[in-house]
């Protein structure tokens, strides 16, 4: 129902505790791991992989569908499979705010995001996407994630005005790509940024219970339920591959 969460995310791994600490990866002198030619009896280059020091707990999230016999009485199955999918997509839109809070914030091993300004405070120009998608480097910018406010302000930039890129949304809804990029709308982000994102490299999503439905009966209340539940958390791969531009400084 929610499938930008996919695209945000560079790998899943499924945990059995309720804790999990991330790696440690020291990016810091590139030129300790760039491709060279190695002499006889020279140290081969290395990527230092430690863990963090502090571990992520994974916490459990659920909402509850909670119906009265009345209301089921003469109601379909399909019709209340599209409850159950309303809760999924309320939920992954949710997680996809989690997301966005460990991009900028970190998750609580000083790896916050790096924060640039744009040029003039309160606006948003081309220029300043432009010095986003150029702090990447070696990373792309593949991804942007912004509110609706700021994904209406790059939609009308004059310089994304093309025709055949009006002519798709206009027709069928479809986002166009500025600078390469997938745009993503996230309204728990700030108003005020707008993070760019290399998704092969940034988030790893961490699952202790995957997504479970369970359902009962409250019969002194004759009340029909069903609990749609996940335990879930985010951490950073690696702190350089998203950045954030701040639009009001």
């Amino acid at each position: 129902m929610r499938p930008d969460l996919g695209r945000l995310v560079a790998s899943t791994t499924t945990v059995a505790s309720n804790s999990y600490t991330p790696f440690h990866i020291n990016t810091d002198d590139t030129s300790r791991f760039s491709l060279r030619p190695i002499g006889e009896g020279s140290e081969v280059p290395q990527l230092i992989v430690t863990e963090q020091n502090h571990a992520v707990n994974v916490a459990d999230y659920g909402l509850a569908l909670k119906t009265s016999y009345k209301a089921l009485r003469y109601r379909t199955t399909a019709q209340f499979r599209v409850l159950l999918w309303y809760i999924g997509f309320k939920i992954q839109t949710d997680k996809i705010g989690m997301l966005v809070n460990t991009i900028v914030d970190g998750d609580g091993n000083d790896n916050a995001a790096t924060v640039i300004n744009s040029e003039v405070s309160g606006t948003l120009a081309y220029d300043d996407l432009i010095s986003l998608w150029a702090g990447f480097s070696p990373f792309e910018m593949n991804t942007i994630i912004c509110h609706q406010d700021k994904l209406k302000a790059i939609l009308t930039l004059e310089e994304f005005k093309d025709p055949m890129a009006g002519y798709r949304f206009q027709n069928t809804g479809q986002l166009f790509s500025p600078l390469g990029s997938t745009l993503v709308r996230c309204d728990h982000l700030l108003s005020d940024y707008v993070i760019g994102l290399d998704n092969r490299f940034a988030i790893e999503e961490v699952v202790t219970q995957p997504l479970m439905i369970e359902y009962d009966k409250v019969i002194d209340q004759r009340f029909e339920e069903a609990v749609i539940s996940e335990s879930v958390t985010f951490a950073k791969v690696l702190k350089e591959a998203a950045i954030v531009l701040n639009t009001n400084f």
